[in-house]
């Protein structure tokens, strides 16, 4: 009787545990299915899921070179990768890089036939028209093309460049170089001294012909002073008014200059390139190194009895 009873109890209690069981499990589903499953359908309409992330579509798109530099840190990878085609597609006006580091420049004064004992510098600085014929057949057979600043400027260089300047424009360079030059397709940079136009040097009305022809106008100050030793408003003037009386003759741009006698000093330069000028030659000897600074170009001087050959080697 005991043991039936006990067995009952047992029967009795383990029934209700499993019915206590089964009720609180289909409690807790009806609460995740309705509530928390509405609660949960709510948030993923209104967005509040993902407000941890910025949406795909608020992400800005890089236009400028200041967003390619200042990237959002969050996005580190994707905007890595942006940057580098943003680069490609920036149309933002820059130089031409030269197909040269270094172009030989040479630097020439007058072209004529000249030996005077009295006049040992005037004669140093001569080059007579055949030894200049013999020169430009040289540079030719080299395989060397001249060239101008301009063309460095605008990303024309030929292949093997080489540039030929002429100091002071004397009259002389019209008469002897300049058919010469023409005569080989070949151009030059005259440097001219804006207050000595006529007589021993060139008028204005060859300058203007050279510039059209295809010929680069440098400016070379109004008087040729010494600029290193100049007064800073004397300097000024001598640097910027050159260019302004060039660039009314020629209707160009004018962006070389020369230092007279190849004097001057870092204000100097930073004069010339505050007045406008994009190229500046001095007179130390060298080849010029196009990718350094553009203010203080070496050249190679040209006097009279000099082998050029030295130059190409």
């Amino acid at each position: 009787m005991k043991l039936k009873k006990i067995k009952f109890i047992v029967i009795t209690y383990g029934t209700l545990f499993v019915l206590s069981c089964l009720f609180l499990l289909l409690s807790t589903h009806g609460t995740y299915s309705q509530g928390d499953n509405r609660d949960h359908m709510r948030r993923l309409l209104s967005d509040e899921l993902f407000e941890a992330s910025p949406r795909l579509a608020e992400v800005p798109i890089i236009k400028t070179l200041d967003e390619i530099q200042e990237p959002k840190i969050m996005f580190a990878t994707a905007t890595t990768e942006t940057k580098i085609v943003a680069k490609v597609d920036v149309e933002t006006p820059v130089k031409a890089e030269p197909q040269s580091k270094t172009i030989p420049i040479l630097m020439y004064h007058h072209i004529r036939d000249f030996n005077e004992p009295t006049d040992a510098i005037g004669t140093n600085l001569s080059v007579g028209l055949a030894d200049f014929t013999a020169q430009m057949d040289y540079i030719k057979s080299r395989g060397y093309n001249t060239a101008t600043f301009a063309d460095i400027q605008n990303g024309t260089l030929p292949e093997k460049p080489v540039i030929l300047s002429f100091d002071d424009g004397y009259e002389n360079f019209y008469q002897s170089a300049y058919p010469i030059l023409k005569e080989r397709g070949m151009k030059s940079v005259s440097y001219i001294i804006t207050g000595k136009m006529g007589g021993d040097y060139m008028t204005e009305t060859q300058i203007k012909e050279l510039s059209d022809g295809g010929f680069e106008i440098g400016a070379h100050t109004i008087s040729h002073p010494d600029l290193s030793t100049a007064t800073t408003a004397r300097a000024a003037k001598e640097i910027t008014e050159s260019k302004a009386t060039l660039e009314a003759i020629i209707g160009k741009k004018v962006i070389s200059f020369c230092y007279p006698s190849g004097k001057y000093s870092q204000a100097v330069e930073d004069e010339v390139r505050n007045a406008g000028y994009l190229y500046a030659t001095t007179t130390i000897g060298g080849i010029a190194n196009i990718a350094g600074n553009s203010y203080a170009l070496s050249r190679y001087r040209v006097n009279n009895g000099t082998n050029i050959n030295n130059f190409f080697e």
